[in-house]
């Protein structure tokens, strides 16, 4: 996930400071990388390292990261944001999470994409961090009921009907039980049908299909996002996958922080994992190896192995380490 924190006056400006320094990013789902802007007019014309000022309007600056799936912070008035966002507003399973925090960073309020997109993970964990209080305002979340959401997210579910969201969580908000098929178990009168197969996600209010495909890649250091993405999709459009069938990316620890893969992770949404060249090392099969990469970086093939990895070592390979312009990839799937 990349998170843009904007901020318009001085204190907010070093409140932004503290939330990029304190937050412990690393308890969150997914891997983040922390941008910090301000339209504080002194930022423009003084020497802040950390901070980079925003000369085009706040509307598009916000519609922008909008755009790309990226998390937004705004740290001023509600109204400011709200005001910013509304053009970017897409619908409900595709938001940028936003969240407002006042620049006393007394309340942490998400208002835009508080489960799939995770603002209400990412506010609590600034809140926590800050020691601020979280505004949850989520019915599901507050009253502590389940969410059907949420429960996609957190288990790596594609949500097909997303008008069934409602359906379900209204029957939750009313403490009747909530349904659950998984695969082979009889969907009949279920609430939640969890299935590979089509045709039985249809006997459901709302239909939840495994992500089984996993991409594991290697990419030069600094590489461009626009091609990493360009490649990706032509790859997975050759052998028939669409990105909402992936369920997590991966590659070697060393690629942890590269721009390109947490770019394409946050706009699609997709979980970003690395692993130490051990643990690649442990991956099971056959790699097409090189000893140049094994001397750069311990291993001798990074894409295949992490993708091997995501199946947790019982999938197959239906994409084989494929190469282009300092970028590799290889698909899994999961059996």
């Amino acid at each position: 996930m990349i998170i843009n924190i904007i901020s318009f006056t001085e204190k907010g400006a070093a409140l932004s400071l503290k939330i990029a320094e304190c937050v412990d990013f690393s308890k969150m789902e997914e891997a983040s990388l922390i941008r910090l802007f301000s339209k504080y007019e002194a930022f423009n014309k003084e020497d802040h390292l950390n901070i980079s000022f925003v000369n085009e309007s706040l509307k598009e600056w916000t519609y922008s990261k909008q755009n790309e799936n990226e998390a937004i912070v705004f740290i001023g008035a509600a109204g400011i944001a709200v005001r910013a966002i509304a053009d970017g507003i897409k619908d409900k399973l595709l938001d940028s999470p936003v969240i407002v925090i006042d620049e006393k960073g007394q309340f942490i309020i998400p208002i835009l994409s508080g489960h799939v997109g995770g603002a209400n993970e990412l506010a609590i964990n600034i809140a926590q961090a800050i020691d601020g209080i979280p505004v949850i305002t989520t019915a599901t979340d507050i009253e502590g009921c389940f969410s059907v959401d949420l429960f996609a997210k957190e288990n790596n579910l594609l949500i097909e009907n997303r008008e069934g969201i409602a359906k379900v969580s209204s029957k939750a908000l009313l403490n009747k039980p909530v349904r659950i098929s998984i695969e082979n178990y009889p969907p009949n009168d279920a609430d939640v049908v969890i299935s590979s197969d089509k045709e039985a996600r249809k006997l459901g209010t709302i239909g939840l299909c495994p992500k089984i495909y996993g991409i594991g890649i290697g990419v030069r250091k600094g590489i461009e996002p626009n091609k990493l993405e360009e490649f990706i999709k032509e790859e997975l459009e050759k052998i028939n996958i669409s990105l909402d069938q992936v369920g997590a990316m991966a590659s070697v620890n060393l690629k942890e922080d590269e721009e390109a893969i947490l770019s394409f992770s946050s706009k699609y949404r997709i979980p970003f994992i690395t692993f130490t060249p051990e643990i690649l090392n442990e991956a099971k099969g056959e790699f097409s190896e090189s000893e140049f990469v094994k001397e750069k970086v311990g291993t001798g093939n990074v894409c295949e192995r992490a993708a091997m990895l995501l199946t947790n070592n019982q999938g197959v390979i239906v994409l084989k380490k494929t190469a282009r312009d300092g970028m590799t990839i290889a698909v899994s799937k999961k059996c």
